[in-house]
């Protein structure tokens, strides 16, 4: 948590000016130090996402500072795709916050039309490093059917089961059945993207942070 509030501090900072970082990087710390809930007293697994969430963010405003050379500016770039692309393997749940960050990446490159091709090229090679490394780690010591077994299919019908118990709304909640077949399997990934009340508000966040 405190690395993340740090962060949280020189990205607000960048922003916005020393002043109004430290009102709210004091409101930050005060929240989580007085916190009760049960996700945030001790360690979990969102703490990790939030990290990587805080950086990534960090280093793209970094990135379109005037201020900063263009070499830093684009280790900048690729730093925010490089921490982009660890995000869905920090949690599986952070996918939508990754794809958020990623199109905000690159629309924001492509909207100021300063190179936004070659920008938009490092973000995307550091995104895809990650992804890279892990499938020839998977490759290698032949785990592509344990990776797609334990971890996507495992934490996809973990996430669908969870939105059924807590939504009403689900349309086909009376109809929901275990699914057995891979591809029906991955198929259910959209779904459970468009229907979680967390993803829309990651979304929203991001939005506005991103105005």
């Amino acid at each position: 948590i405190l690395p993340a509030i740090f962060i949280a501090y020189k990205l607000f900072k960048t922003i916005y000016g020393g002043l109004i970082a430290r009102i709210i990087s004091v409101a930050l710390f005060f929240f989580f130090a007085f916190s009760e809930n049960f996700d945030i007293v001790s360690y979990n697994s969102e703490h990790v996402p939030m990290l990587l969430t805080i950086l990534a963010f960090y280093f793209l405003v970094r990135a379109h500072e005037k201020s900063v050379n263009n070499k830093k500016n684009n280790l900048s770039l690729f730093l925010c795709g490089l921490i982009t692309g660890l995000l869905p393997y920090s949690k599986y749940q952070a996918i939508p916050i990754a794809f958020a960050l990623c199109i905000i990446a690159l629309s924001s490159n492509f909207f100021r039309k300063e190179n936004f091709i070659r920008k938009n090229f490092i973000i995307l090679l550091g995104l895809l490093i990650p992804t890279a490394l892990l499938l020839v780690y998977l490759y290698l010591f032949d785990l592509k059917e344990e990776f797609l077994h334990y971890y996507v299919f495992n934490d996809n019908e973990y996430g669908i089961k969870g939105l059924l118990n807590t939504s009403r709304n689900w349309w086909d909640m009376q109809k929901y059945r275990p699914v057995d077949n891979w591809l029906e399997k991955l198929f259910l990934i959209p779904r459970l993207i468009i229907m979680s009340k967390d993803t829309v508000l990651y979304f929203s966040v991001m939005a506005v942070m991103s105005v």
